[in-house]
């Protein structure tokens, strides 16, 4: 037991600690996080909340981010865990799964900029194809589809209650400690 307050890095590292080693990502939802982020800056951020890029690597998948996205009456475009960056033309999901279910728009991916386009994004609504993939070159800011994996009470850290400098009990139930 501690006899003091945890500082924010302790609890981080007490989490990291029961944090499972494989994330299950089956049940995963998603958010859309409004900002303007390159590729890169898009993927360290959902990797900082704990999540990722959206991977939608099956059509149940893509139809599960669609579904999602369907729910708002305007919404930007989005970036996903998609890129070709290592290799053009092979297109591979952030876990580094070739890509074999998609949404592109039609005649993409098709590197039209000359900076080359290694990114995909869901086009929003103020797009005339809303859903539909393009790719594009990571420098563009945009916002992005942040997966979260879902957490169950069996797994990690669910909450802290922080050490106030006594051991009352500040709930009204009179359980002093």
């Amino acid at each position: 037991l501690y006899n003091r307050a945890l500082s924010e890095q302790e609890v981080a590292d007490l989490y990291d600690l029961e944090k499972p080693e494989e994330t299950n990502w089956a049940d995963s939802s998603f958010e859309i996080v409004e900002g303007n982020f390159t590729w890169e800056e898009a993927k360290a951020d959902a990797e900082s909340r704990g999540g990722r890029l959206a991977v939608l690597d099956t059509q149940a998948r893509i139809n599960m981010a669609e579904a999602f996205l369907g729910g708002f009456s305007e919404r930007p475009d989005t970036w996903i865990g998609l890129t070709d960056s290592e290799s053009e033309g092979d297109w591979r999901w952030t876990t580094g799964q070739p890509l074999t279910a998609s949404a592109w728009l039609e005649g993409e991916p098709n590197n039209a900029d000359a900076g080359g386009e290694n990114h995909a994004v869901i086009q929003g609504t103020l797009q005339p194809f809303d859903f539909a993939w393009n790719d594009i070159n990571s420098r563009n800011l945009r916002a992005y589809l942040l997966e979260i994996p879902s957490l169950s009470l069996e797994e990690g850290l669910v909450a802290y209650y922080p050490f106030n400098g006594n051991a009352e009990d500040e709930s009204g139930n009179s359980n002093h400690g």
